[in-house]
Formats: C-alpha cells, structure tokens, sequence
C-alpha cells in the first residue's frame, strides 16, 4: 500500500481502493502521526502511521498499521440485581454507556464456585459472606469490551458502599447495602480477562461491534 498527497488538502491518503485506513495528517517534523478510526473488527482498532523523513525530503516511510487493544472487563451482575428484576435496565445503562456486550449468561454459583472466583479475598472478613450472597441465587456475568473499559465501568456503577457512590450511578440507584451492591465489576484491565476466562471460553465471545 502506498501513500499519496490530495492536492487540496495536504493530506496523504492511501491509494489502495481497498484499504479501510483513513487519512494520515501530513507531518511537519519526524514524529509519527497517528489517526484513530471507529470502525474496527476483532474488537481491535486499526490505526496508520506515517514517519516523514527529514525536511528536506517529501517521501513517506511505508505506513504500517497498529493494532490497539480495547479493555475487556467482567461485570457480574448479583443475585441481588436479578431477584429485584433489573437485569435488563442494568443492562441498558452498560450499552447506552457505550460498552459492547461480548458475551453473557446467568447461571447460579456453587459456593466452592464463588469460593474459587472470590479467592484473592480469602483472608478478608468479609469472604464468607461474600460467597454465600454470590451463591445464594442466579446472577448474569457479562463481558464487556471499550476503550478504558475498567475505569469507564467503575465510574458507571460507583462506589461499593451505595451511600458513598455518585447520584446517577448504578449503585446509588438501585443497590441497598455493600454487602449487596447489585454489580461487580473488574478492578484491572490483567483481572478483567482472567474473570472473564472464569465464566467464558473465548470462543463464546462474540464481536458485536
């Protein structure tokens, strides 16, 4: 694939009629120029670079494109959640916030189960109570894929405690206690994809991009 200058706009666009890559601003000094677009498959985003030689010379070093990973975050939404029947509004706040929904299901949790997904907080006193409310009743583990994923999340449904979390959030709306607080989510981009190998083969992912 080659680049060439459009004439009225001092961009270099490629010229491969194929191509999916957008147009590269054209550079002033040596640094990369990079343009990020929304269309993406594979839950990744193509993005083109372009590197010009020094000043005196117009040519461009061959683009490559860079694949930039988008976040993956589990949120599991409680038992909690599901005997108040807010799946689905729970559900609409994630996807009208802009997250893609990869794959989900409700099942209900063995207490060796939630003992096993819960392990990082054994020692905490709070791990046997946890574990019976996880295994107490159905709840729906949902993956989820967007840019910043984690944090984006965690600021959707807000603090743990309920009384702490922001007005609009999923946990002030809806959750009554820290203790039943309607959604977990991931705390770390590493954690998001081994909570969700927990629940999901990755084959049962889909891309619904």
């Amino acid at each position: 694939m080659s680049l060439a200058p459009h004439v009225s706009t001092g961009l270099f666009l490629s010229s491969d009629p194929d191509s999916q890559v957008l147009p590269v601003l054209k550079s002033t000094d040596s640094l990369p120029q990079l343009l990020s677009f929304s269309g993406y498959g594979n839950a990744r985003r193509k993005v083109q670079t372009g590197v010009r030689r020094p000043v005196e010379s117009e040519k461009w070093i061959s683009p490559k494109l860079i694949d930039i990973a988008m976040e993956r975050t589990l949120a599991i939404m409680k038992p909690d959640c599901v005997r108040k029947h807010l799946t689905g509004e729970v559900l609409r706040r994630i996807q009208d916030a802009g997250f893609i929904v990869l794959g989900i299901k409700m099942i209900r949790m063995s207490k060796p189960e939630a003992e096993e997904f819960y392990e990082v907080h054994r020692e905490r006193p709070f791990f046997g109570e946890l574990t019976n409310f996880m295994s107490s009743g159905p709840c729906v583990p949902v993956v989820l894929e967007k840019e910043n994923a984690v944090s984006d999340f965690r600021l959707l449904i807000g603090a743990t405690n309920p009384a702490d979390a922001d007005a609009g959030t999923i946990r002030h709306d809806f959750a009554d206690s820290m203790s039943e607080n309607i959604v977990h989510g991931s705390d770390s981009a590493e954690n998001g994809k081994i909570e969700s190998n927990y629940f999901f083969a990755e084959q049962e992912l889909v891309n619904n991009s």
